[in-house]
């Protein structure tokens, strides 16, 4: 077992890992929707498999296949579907505002979108800012 507390993740099959992730994901849902109206839900950002610093080099733009990221993605989106049972919660996929259908880029040629693998830096969370917005105003609008 691993983990903190009484909330112990089984260090076990990716199955009984996946029904603990989906089991505390609801019960966070849950909990939070009793003080909220709506809970807004984040799918999982793509993931980079490199260093930074070699996201852009020599103004050849590097990236990601999108076919990977879903790959990754794959099993985790039933989850996410599954706490939809909620009518307090909405899910929000940032994939359409980072990725093209082939490549999740790293950045552009101004540079990087993230500050390491797995969380955006400042530039690229400013491209999920506005999509962002829009989805909580019309939540708040209907």
């Amino acid at each position: 077992m691993t983990g903190t507390g009484t909330q112990c993740l089984p260090a076990s099959s990716s199955d009984e890992r996946l029904q603990f992730f989906e089991e505390r994901l609801t019960q966070t849902v849950d909990e939070l929707a009793n003080y909220a109206e709506k809970v807004v839900i984040s799918l999982p950002m793509p993931q980079m498999f490199r260093e930074p610093d070699q996201f852009v080099q020599s103004g050849e733009l590097r990236g990601t296949p999108r076919s990977e990221i879903d790959r990754y993605r794959a099993t985790l989106l039933p989850v996410y579907e599954r706490l939809l049972k909620n009518s307090r919660v909405a899910l929000w996929d940032p994939i359409p505002y980072l990725c093209s259908n082939e490549v999740c880029p790293d950045g552009d040629t101004d540079g990087s979108w993230y500050s390491d693998n797995g969380h955006l830096g400042p530039r690229g969370a400013s491209l999920l800012e506005n999509p962002l917005r829009d989805l909580l105003r019309g939540l708040t609008q209907s």
